[in-house]
């Protein structure tokens, strides 16, 4: 009994991963033509600790704002400045 209610189960879950997901409604001919011209971008970002990927979709001013963030960030560590801490001695 246990087995026929486990290989049911493996039935379903294969099943179940096997079945495409519904795309959503076909994008109007504006809306391409705004995302692209909006720099709209999509691609697979691996998760730091785990080997699954998601996917991520920006525009261009969101990837240049981040962009920028970094960079302000890595000023305020001073990482890249040409300054050493060791003295020089």
């Amino acid at each position: 009994m246990k087995k026929l209610i486990l290989g049911t189960l493996l039935l379903a879950i294969a099943g179940c991963s096997s079945t495409p997901t519904p795309d959503a409604a076909p994008e109007s001919d504006e809306m391409i033509a705004a995302k692209k011209k909006a720099g709209y971008e999509c691609k697979r970002e691996k998760v730091t600790g785990s080997r699954v990927s998601h996917k991520v979709c920006t525009t261009q001013a969101q990837r240049d704002e981040r962009r920028e963030q970094d960079q302000e960030a890595l000023r305020r560590m001073g990482v890249g400045s040409g300054v050493s801490s060791s003295g020089g001695n």
